[in-house]
């Protein structure tokens, strides 16, 4: 082979070799350019398996609470099933079953219900329940559990039963507070009216009955469940839980059977009140029908003068801590409410 020949050749292989470096440059570029978008494809699945265990946790935490949630009614409602049988039960061994109708039918009427003695009555609590301001002074102090909460009364407004001369709807109103006022009391609803509350003459059981679960925001009812059969109040307590949201809440206020006064005397002031009820049976109700947070609160204790002192009583000579015990019964809370959440 020649000088020239030998030249070619080697010219021939540099290029043969230029072009495999050249194809070589392409490969690797492809690999780096697949390199890249496999790592992005990897970083974006880890955000992805990353957001799915986040969903997941959080979807595991919200079925726990559900679970709970289940439970806790469960819990309870088999005790209702229970009880029921236990009372079943003693009604059959008795032979003494009866329908609710019987029972609504042969029990006495109740005073709210005969309405020849409504503007009696209007005319009673004005004289003996004290004027509409000063209810509303007593009544502000519940302002707070409507503020503290972030239930939306527009869309589910409150309703006060039994709701008289409308102090608490006034005091509702005035906060921007929707509310609905029932009472059985026909000249109570027209006053009512007459100050531009949204009132309606009923019981206050059938109106809750003809409403759909979770219809209500908060129940309040201010010296009405004293008004009441107790058979019947167990069924206001069942139906105020079924008609409220959750997160709910029920504020009932009577007069305290503990203030000795209050169970001898002024209890027996008004002609329509049944029965004074103890602070720990109606906790028990609020209970047992499966509100939580239930609160007793004692309220409004007897104004000085009202009770007998030490000086007044020569018991005390002999057994002064009885006799300090029965002038604490004196001075002790006149009214007591229950506070209760669903």
């Amino acid at each position: 082979m020649n000088e020239k020949s030998k030249e070619s050749w080697s010219i021939k292989r540099i290029k043969e070799k230029s072009a495999q470096i050249f194809r070589l440059r392409l490969s690797v570029e492809k690999l780096q350019k697949r390199e890249t978008e496999l790592s992005d494809l990897v970083e974006k699945q880890g955000n992805i398996i990353n957001k799915l265990k986040t969903d997941l946790n959080i979807l595991s935490h919200k079925n726990n609470q559900s679970l709970k949630f289940i439970e806790d009614n469960l819990a309870n409602l088999s005790d209702k099933v229970l009880d029921m049988s236990w009372v079943n039960k003693g009604a059959i061994s008795t032979n003494s079953v009866a329908s609710t109708e019987d029972i609504h039918t042969s029990r006495k009427q109740v005073f709210a219900e005969n309405h020849s003695l409504d503007r009696f009555y209007k005319k009673f609590e004005d004289i003996f329940r004290g004027d509409e301001k000063l209810i509303e002074s007593r009544l502000e102090k519940y302002l707070v559990y409507f503020k503290n909460t972030k239930l939306d009364f527009k869309k589910r407004p409150a309703v006060d039963i039994g709701c008289g001369r409308g102090e608490m709807l006034r005091i509702l109103k005035e906060a921007n507070i929707n509310s609905i006022g029932v009472d059985l009391n026909g000249t109570m609803v027209e006053h009512n009216k007459t100050k531009g509350f949204d009132a309606i003459q009923g019981d206050a059981i059938k109106f809750l009955k003809e409403k759909s679960s979770s219809s209500f925001s908060a129940i309040t009812g201010f010296h009405i469940i004293e008004h009441i059969p107790f058979e019947d109040l167990v069924t206001l307590f069942e139906e105020s839980f079924r008609t409220l949201c959750r997160g709910g809440f029920v504020i009932f206020e009577t007069p305290n059977p503990e203030n000795i006064n209050v169970a001898t005397i002024s209890f027996r002031m008004d002609p329509s009140h049944l029965n004074p009820l103890p602070p720990a049976l109606v906790e028990l109700l609020a209970k047992f029908v499966g509100f939580r947070d239930v609160k007793i609160l004692r309220l409004h204790p007897a104004e000085p003068g009202s009770s007998p002192t030490n000086k007044d009583t020569r018991a005390a000579t002999y057994n002064p801590a009885n006799v300090n015990e029965v002038i604490d019964r004196f001075n002790t809370a006149q009214d007591f409410a229950v506070v209760a959440t669903k």
